[in-house]
């Protein structure tokens, strides 16, 4: 039950006012079913590179990629990375499944070499 929906209650006299302000005020309230990203929105900026190559990165980006292409990819470089490190056991189905429903989640990743925006949405 979102907020709206307790409100709405609350108009039609199905609960009381106590009711409402326990259920809006406590955050027992359901959370939203979680939405699946559908597409990956990349832009990289190198800074030591020439206009050429930030145009060509530009327009090889410039449409947002369905995220069911690059997703295996994804988590199979992923998972590799993940499995060095002794102390993160993470299972291949798990890191599908947050990748999967990741939608608006943006990631910024800034360095010397270059900036990178990743958004899932």
């Amino acid at each position: 039950m979102n907020e709206l929906e307790v409100l709405n209650d609350l108009a039609d006299g199905q609960i009381s006012i106590f009711q409402a302000h326990a259920l809006l005020e406590h955050h027992t309230l359901l959370p939203d079913k979680p939405k699946k990203a559908r597409f990956v929105k990349l832009y990289v900026d190198p800074h030591d590179e020439s206009k050429a190559v930030r145009a060509f990165l530009r327009i090889l980006f410039a449409l947002p990629l369905p995220l069911g292409l690059i997703r295996f990819a994804v988590v199979n470089q992923l998972h590799k990375q993940l499995s060095k490190n002794e102390e993160w056991t993470l299972e291949k189905e798990t890191l599908i499944e947050m990748l999967k429903y990741a939608k608006n989640t943006t990631i910024t990743v800034e360095s010397k070499d270059a900036t990178v925006y990743i958004k899932l949405y």
